[in-house]
């Protein structure tokens, strides 16, 4: 700092923490009007990060141009979306070579003969990339995952956010808080339009179902 430079972090521009990109760039904002408010004027800002990191940055610098100066993405990748798709198929092809139908299907074959079958299937160079995809995000949108930073705040076992139940999200009421793409999207672009045709209650139905006492128990998942 004896040199005008500052090194700065925040949870919410951790991509484990945090994986909606406008709520990055805003933190992003913050960060800069902080740093300007307590330290003197920003002559620029570079970006730096892996993975996860290389995403927050590559989003920032192209949703909000100008926030950052600079960016050192390393181990890219260009978002989350376009990587999502191939993490997607790859535990759906590891779930699926757990399973007794392909253990049928390898009878009487070498593991070296099963690998190189894998590999084909798989479209990637050897057959642990996707095992490495799967056991780095598999887990993500599967009930049953805990926040392990959720302290003692109560649940219902299923849904360990570390928001109280009554901010939880609640199926019946169709409100509450629920982590995940699904708000994030509906915070950013909105809800799609309501029809009966959806299998959306009718309000007064929702209104009896929230009714003091009857809150109903969520199966979301938390996911990271």
């Amino acid at each position: 700092m004896s040199r005008g430079f500052i090194v700065v972090d925040n949870s919410l521009t951790d991509s484990l923490y945090n994986s909606n990109r406008i709520l990055v760039a805003e933190t992003l904002m913050m960060m800069k009007e902080y740093i300007v408010d307590h330290y003197g004027e920003i002559e620029y800002t570079l970006g730096n990060g892996c993975s996860g990191g290389s995403i927050q940055q590559n989003t920032a610098a192209s949703t909000f141009p100008g926030l950052l100066d600079g960016i050192q993405p390393s181990c890219d990748f260009s978002d989350s979306i376009t990587t999502n798709m191939e993490v997607i198929d790859c535990v759906r092809l590891v779930n699926f070579y757990a399973g007794p139908e392909w253990t049928a299907l390898m009878t009487g074959m070498t593991q070296a003969q099963i690998n190189a079958k894998k590999t084909a299937i798989n479209g990637h160079l050897d057959h642990v990339g996707c095992q490495s995809w799967n056991n780095s995000f598999g887990f993500n949108n599967k009930p049953g995952n805990y926040n392990p930073d959720a302290g003692d705040q109560p649940d219902d076992g299923r849904n360990r956010t570390g928001w109280p139940p009554a901010q939880q999200l609640s199926p019946a009421c169709g409100a509450g808080l629920r982590p995940g793409k699904q708000p994030e999207r509906h915070a950013l672009r909105g809800p799609r339009p309501r029809h009966r045709d959806l299998g959306v209650r009718p309000p007064a139905l929702r209104r009896a179902a929230c009714a003091p006492g009857k809150r109903a128990t969520t199966s979301a998942s938390n996911t990271g």
